[in-house]
C-alpha cells in the first residue's frame, strides 16, 4: 500500500452520517483558501459504470432477488466496489488531475480496513484493489437512530437494519481505538460527533482539517497518483 503524495482526506461513517455533504463543505472551504480541490465520490455514477451498478443495487431491498444477491453476498459486493474504485483511480491517473488536495466520501481501503477476511478470501481483490490509501480519515460518528431518521427524511428505502448500523458504528469506533491492520497505521484517524446540528459538525471538521494540513499552498508537494497492483 502507498499514500498519496498530496493530502487525500476521506470521510467515513454509517449511512446517513453526512459524508457526501461534509465532503462538499470542506471542498468549498479549502477552495476559498486558494487550494485546488477535487472530490472523488465512492460510488460515483459519473466516474464509473460500476458506480451506476452499485447505486442501482443499493436501492434494492433484500426482498428483491437482486437485493439479496447484493446485500447478502459479501464477496460479490466487495468485488464490485474494488472494480469501481480501480476504475475511478485509473481515470484519475489518465486525466492527471491538477489539484492540491483530494477529498473522498469513503474509500475502498478504509471501508474494508476491518474486514481483512473478505480481502484475503477474495481472489479478485488481489488484482482489483488499488494500492492507494488516504492520508487522513475523518469518521463521522452518528447515532443509528438519527441515521435512520435522516434516511427516511430523504425518502430513501431503509435497506440496512438498526442492528447492522450499530455494528458498523462499533467497527468505526474500533478504528479510532487502533483495532486496524498494521499496514493502515500510517493513516491519521479522527472522530467527529455527528449527533450535533450539521453546521456545528462542519465547524468541528474544519478545525480538524486546519490542524491536519498546518501548511499553506506553497508547501504542498506536486500531486501524482501512485501505482496500482
Amino acid at each position: 500500500m502507498a499514500l498519496f503524495s498530496k493530502p487525500y482526506i476521506v470521510f467515513e461513517g454509517i449511512d446517513g452520517s453526512g459524508k457526501t455533504y461534509q465532503a462538499r463543505v470542506i471542498h468549498d472551504y479549502l477552495e476559498s483558501k486558494g487550494f485546488q480541490v477535487e472530490i472523488i465520490h465512492y460510488t460515483s455514477k459519473e466516474w464509473s459504470v460500476y458506480g451506476k451498478i452499485i447505486k442501482f443495487l443499493t436501492k434494492k431491498a433484500r426482498s428483491h432477488i437482486l437485493g439479496r444477491i447484493y446485500w447478502d453476498w459479501n464477496i460479490f459486493r466487495f468485488a464490485l466496489f474494488c472494480l469501481n474504485a480501480r476504475s475511478i483511480y485509473k481515470k484519475m491517473k489518465k486525466r492527471d488531475l491538477d489539484c492540491d488536495i483530494l477529498i473522498g466520501d469513503r474509500s475502498i481501503i478504509t471501508t474494508y480496513a476491518n474486514h481483512q477476511e473478505i480481502i484475503e478470501s477474495n481472489f479478485l481483490a488481489q488484482f482489483l484493489l488499488p494500492r492507494i490509501i488516504p492520508n487522513y480519515v475523518i469518521i463521522l460518528d452518528l447515532s443509528p437512530n438519527i441515521a435512520i431518521s435522516r434516511i427516511i427524511k430523504r425518502n430513501r428505502e431503509l435497506v440496512i437494519s438498526y442492528e447492522e448500523l450499530c455494528e458498523l458504528r462499533k467497527i468505526y469506533k474500533g478504528f479510532i481505538r487502533g483495532s486496524i491492520p498494521t499496514k493502515y497505521k500510517s493513516i491519521k484517524w479522527s472522530e467527529i460527533d455527528s449527533d450535533h446540528p450539521i453546521d456545528i459538525v462542519s465547524k468541528n471538521i474544519i478545525k480538524k482539517i486546519d490542524n491536519f494540513l498546518d501548511l499553506d499552498k506553497t508547501q504542498i508537494k506536486e500531486f501524482k497518483i501512485l501505482e496500482f497492483f
